[in-house]
């Protein structure tokens, strides 16, 4: 007997199906969302709490309400449901970094600064320890997960590529420093940046953010 392979639905067959049928399938979708997106919530705080290597898939949906079976819905394994925690906190802080470049400050520095400010401002918001959790879980599993590091690469790749744009922008406009390539510019910024966040988990205070942006940025690259 010949094996039927499903197709997406034409839109004449999406015209068959009544509106009460219909209704019921929109709502399973935004209910999976909701659970989805109500697992990753859940897991963020969890390894806040416990840590990546210290926490079980059982103590997560337990939290979230959801069968241990749905999870696998969701997810492929523990691992990529860690790697797509760090991918949502990622985008997020990309689209952060876009809606302060979008403002129109005329002045590269001061865009990049008020970026800055608004991600520390956020840190203190949801408390210092919550937000750098995503820093201690990436630390945690790329340690043994390709994936993980494959996807830390790409949203460098692109915060790095953006930092780079406005940097060399400042030094067309004669506002930063030529005497120190850009690329160098961009890595000693994003390493302070990475190195002030180790000690904010320590010192549980954004004050070493506060310090490294204003220092790099208006001291070292500003001309």
């Amino acid at each position: 007997m010949p094996v039927v392979q499903d197709k997406p639905l034409t839109e004449n067959a999406l015209a068959l199906i009544d509106e009460r049928s219909y209704i019921a399938i929109m709502a399973r979708i935004r209910k999976s969302d909701e659970t989805r997106t109500r697992l990753l919530e859940i897991g963020l705080k969890t390894f806040a709490n416990r840590g990546y290597h210290g926490t079980g898939i059982k103590e997560i949906v337990e939290s979230a309400g959801v069968p241990k079976g749905s999870f696998y819905n969701y997810f492929k394994s523990k691992e990529d449901f860690g790697i797509e925690i760090i991918r949502r906190h990622s985008q997020a802080f990309w689209e952060t970094l876009e809606r302060c470049f979008d403002r129109g400050i005329p002045d590269p520095i001061d865009a990049l600064n008020t970026c800055f400010e608004k991600m520390i401002t956020e840190h203190e918001e949801c408390t210092v320890f919550h937000c750098s959790i995503v820093g201690n879980l990436v630390v945690e599993l790329s340690e043994h997960s390709a994936p993980c590091k494959a996807t830390i690469a790409t949203f460098y790749s692109h915060w790095l590529e953006n930092l780079a744009t406005h940097i060399k922008r400042a030094q067309e406009l004669g506002i930063a420093r030529i005497d120190v390539p850009c690329d160098d510019l961009v890595m000693l910024f994003w390493d302070a940046w990475h190195g002030a966040l180790f000690r904010v988990r320590i010192e549980d205070s954004t004050e070493p953010l506060k310090r490294s942006v204003s220092f790099v940025l208006q001291k070292i690259i500003r001309r």
